[in-house]
């Protein structure tokens, strides 16, 4: 079915059927992967908690976005017993590229000025990545450029700050593989699988959030692009071990991990879809990071929250 605004909650009855998923531990990560899990990519998903209250289920996952791996598996599971696929925002490749439009204007104090020339080779060198995410969302690609670094430039130079980030990491995810996209994944399956596919926010109002990312986070983080494989590689490991706390640790200087794109919208995320908890059935993924706080309301508010892995 197709998206739906969140101005009105339909009345629906829902009957949840049970289905298997088993209790998350900390050594989930450990087990061995199954033959075909491995050929295909495919892994168990232990970023999951059933939410419950007076008879009514629903699931919260806290979304990675991008991964090596797919969860599509787990996410069909969900989607089969669902009757709301909730996501924090549109999806839609017009709307994806509006973002990346709308991020296509840089400021009078480039991000170059600032880094170092080791640091703009290590950078220069995660431009080499070509196509992928951004190619699809940048008409015609970034294509070559004259000078040294000159690609690199038009990116730090010639972006909003948040985009120029969002460019280099989402080129330095794809070098190593990350080429899958949960929340796209989500959205793409909830959609054939009968769900109401619903966004929790609008795209002026991420844009918003995106544009209060203190310029002062995204250079410090720029100018750790030598830690990089070593997060990318430890996130991995602690994400597919359901290890909500250690994660949370591990991407504290990530630079949208800040006020006003956590905090201030942890709230508004929490708010938006509990009217839909309320009636059940509802598969909602808001980014890891946003979880503690709502699964803290969530308990205040009643609901018997527990992790599980989904197989």
């Amino acid at each position: 079915m197709g998206r739906r605004s969140l101005d009105g909650l339909p009345g629906l009855r829902l009957e949840h059927a049970p289905f298997g998923h088993s209790e998350v531990s900390k050594d989930s990560g450990r087990d061995e992967l199954r033959i075909w899990d491995f050929l295909t990519e495919e892994r168990d998903l232990a970023m999951v908690w059933v939410l419950e209250k007076e008879g009514k289920c629903s699931h919260l996952i806290g979304s990675a976005h991008f991964f090596p791996y797919k969860f599509r598996r787990a996410l069909k599971r969900l989607a089969r017993e669902a009757r709301f696929m909730i996501l924090e925002g549109p999806l839609e490749l017009g709307d994806l590229r509006e973002v990346a439009r709308k991020g296509m204007v840089g400021e009078e104090e480039g991000l170059s000025q600032f880094l170092d020339q080791a640091t703009l080779a290590r950078l220069a060198k995660v431009m080499e990545h070509e196509g992928g995410l951004m190619g699809e969302l940048i008409p015609g690609g970034l294509g070559l450029r004259p000078g040294k670094y000159g690609k690199l430039k038009l990116v730090l130079d010639g972006m909003r700050p948040w985009m120029a980030f969002f460019t280099l990491w989402v080129s330095h995810l794809e070098r190593l593989g990350w080429i899958y996209h949960m929340d796209r994944d989500a959205f793409q399956i909830g959609s054939k699988m009968g769900c109401q596919v619903l966004h929790l926010e609008s795209l002026e109002e991420q844009l918003a959030a995106l544009e209060q990312i203190p310029r002062e986070r995204i250079l410090s983080f720029l100018k750790a692009v030598g830690q990089w494989k070593n997060y990318s590689r430890s996130y991995v490991r602690l994400y597919l071990q359901g290890d909500l706390k250690e994660l949370l640790g591990l991407s504290t200087g990530f630079p949208s991990r800040c006020k006003p794109v956590i905090d201030n919208r942890d709230r508004v995320l929490y708010q938006r879809m509990l009217p839909y908890l309320r009636v059940g059935g509802a598969v909602v993924l808001v980014g890891a990071p946003h979880t503690r706080a709502i699964l803290e309301w969530l308990q205040g508010e009643g609901y018997k929250v527990r992790q599980v892995c989904i197989t």
